[in-house]
């Protein structure tokens, strides 16, 4: 299929894309690396009036990260973001996903903000800053704002993103001393695309005592979610305590059929992942990715 006519603009600055954006709203599409866009403008899922290519930018700068966070501004490509080795340094977490996110080919355009602002239920990147406890940072001709990832994904491809506004980067909290971080996926066969994901970040004491504790998961829902660790806490990193948290997220969480999985075999292996994340960390200073 070929897409709907539209009316294409190339600005060079920012001020010109916001001004854009504020005229033609909910008419008008960012094109940044397309890795996405493209086939929704092919298969007509989306046909806006107006694409606005944004690759030109000359002015594009992120915001001033604050203390002990980083910034991903609005272009960065993922290949970029997977082969930068001083990010990867102060966000573990997000380097042990990047070599999942999308497929090699699509890494080379493809931008980390536009995997975030697209929202998809089974994306890595979305579930990263969700763990993480990030922001994402917005303009528009009217104002400026920063959302926490927790309140900016609202459902499948849906977020908090006005009609007129873009996203000019993605922050990100460095790790702090005595963090430890393990990521792990299950796909589809020949597929880069989540069946289930499970991101754990966690901080142990000198005892041995887990003080901090997070675990996101996506491609179980229609959006990347928390599971609640409170009650998990103060207590050791053994068998039975992962059991028990794996358990607890097929007990509280809600999980999807659909033509790729249903949802007993989410459930089953969600849990097989937290604990298997869990159990990374209890090994390592700093677990390695690994697939289920």
């Amino acid at each position: 299929m070929k897409p709907a006519p539209f009316a294409y603009a190339a600005p060079t600055t920012t001020a010109e894309v916001l001004a854009l954006l504020a005229q033609h709203g909910a008419d008008a599409r960012i094109l940044a690396g397309g890795q996405t866009l493209g086939p929704m403008l092919n298969m007509r899922i989306a046909t806006p009036r107006l694409v606005i290519d944004v690759n030109r930018l000359a002015d594009l700068k992120a915001p001033a990260p604050a203390a002990r966070t980083v910034m991903t501004h609005a272009l960065l490509r993922q290949r970029d973001a997977l082969e930068n080795a001083a990010l990867g340094a102060d966000v573990p977490l997000l380097a042990m996903a990047m070599p999942y996110v999308g497929h090699y080919q699509t890494r080379n355009r493809g931008t980390v903000c536009g995997s975030i602002a697209h929202a998809d239920p089974t994306a890595e990147l979305p579930l990263i800053l969700l763990t993480l406890g990030g922001w994402v940072h917005l303009a528009s001709a009217r104002t400026s704002r920063k959302v926490a990832a927790a309140d900016f994904f609202l459902g499948p491809l849906t977020t908090d993103r006005g009609e007129d506004e873009m996203i000019v980067a993605a922050e990100w909290p460095t790790a702090a001393p005595g963090m430890r971080f393990a990521f792990r996926e299950i796909g589809a066969h020949n597929s880069h695309s989540a069946l289930s994901a499970c991101a754990v970040g966690a901080r142990l004491d000198d005892a041995g005592l887990v003080q901090d504790l997070a675990i996101g998961i996506t491609a179980i829902s229609d959006r990347p979610v928390l599971l609640d660790t409170w009650r998990f806490l103060n207590a050791r990193n053994d068998p039975a305590w992962r059991r028990s948290i794996a358990e607890a997220a097929r007990a509280t969480l809600e999980f999807v059929d659909d033509l790729h999985a249903s949802s007993h075999y989410r459930r089953h292996v969600t849990g097989l992942l937290i604990e298997r994340c869990l159990a990374d960390i209890a090994r390592d200073d700093t677990a390695e990715a690994r697939s289920a």
